[in-house]
């Protein structure tokens, strides 16, 4: 099988996929792409999670001498969890996520993940798939209208879409509820100033602070994706081993960390591989 894997990745503890230097107040920020400010984590740290599966120099993977056969894309965002008063958080999205999820499962020859309608939403106002949704949606600080769509099934489709990422079945009956999409420009203000901060301090042996610093992390619960692809210039032969090998290894682990933090529980994402080889 040489079809490629989209997996979907639901994160089970706080993730810190970090950049190089912080500003501001903030002395760890995560990852962010440099054109929009969504948070990301690179397609090098994802390849780095499954080198380790895979064992050093395994063909796969590759090594500096030898390219590998596997081909990791970038981790996306896709839903972020947000504080609501309508509930404990609700997942929010918007048009350009939900477009570049289209593009990336057809890359992936996923059609069922992209057959959904993206929604128009003007700034200042939500679509939820949740008929009960209240006029006026209380997101942290800000309050947005809901927005009526022309035809009241128009977020069926993109709500199979989101659940056929996610692993854990409690989870998926949640989007329906859950889901929020908002304007591209009103996204991006919770993507930029949204996130967990978490202050960090070290005491000395009189508990006297010697260094505080503040690190930011994405949310338990963010739902985001990635692509692995067998390399196009091998042998057909050799792509089909490649993508059979690495869904023995998915298929086997349920669970993927990634990033900063592994020691003290960080970066922790459960996918949707299993699920996916069970036909869930």
């Amino acid at each position: 099988m040489t079809a490629p894997i989209l997996l979907g990745l639901i994160a089970e503890t706080p993730i810190h996929y970090g950049a190089e230097t912080g500003g501001g107040a903030i002395d760890l920020p995560v990852a962010r792409e440099a054109a929009t400010h969504y948070p990301v984590i690179a397609g090098s740290a994802f390849k780095g999670a499954l080198k380790d599966w895979f064992g050093e120099g395994s063909v796969y993977t590759g090594s500096e001498a030898n390219a590998g056969q596997l081909i990791f894309s970038d981790i996306r965002l896709l839903l972020l969890p947000v504080r609501s008063l309508a509930g404990s958080y609700a997942w929010v999205t918007c048009p350009l996520l939900l477009e570049r999820l289209q593009r990336d499962a057809q890359r992936a020859g996923k059609p069922a993940a992209a057959a959904f309608t993206i929604p128009a939403v003007a700034s200042g106002q939500y679509h939820s798939a949740n008929p009960e949704s209240p006029p006026q949606l209380q997101l942290e600080e800000r309050q947005f209208d809901k927005a009526a769509p022309a035809n009241p099934q128009q977020l069926t489709g993109l709500v199979a879409a989101l659940q056929s990422l996610i692993a854990h079945p409690n989870a998926k009956a949640r989007i329906p509820m859950q889901l929020v999409v908002l304007s591209d420009a009103d996204f991006a203000w919770f993507a930029e100033f949204a996130l967990p901060v978490n202050a960090h301090n070290v005491l000395d042996e009189n508990k006297t602070s010697t260094n505080l610093w503040y690190e930011e992390t994405l949310a338990p619960d963010t739902v985001m994706y990635g692509l692995i692809l067998p390399r196009p210039t091998l042998k057909p032969e050799d792509q089909r081993e490649a993508m059979k090998a690495a869904r023995k290894e998915l298929t086997g682990r349920p669970h993927l960390q990634i990033g900063a933090g592994e020691t003290t529980g960080l970066g922790w994402f459960s996918h949707n591989c299993t699920a996916q080889q069970q036909g869930a």
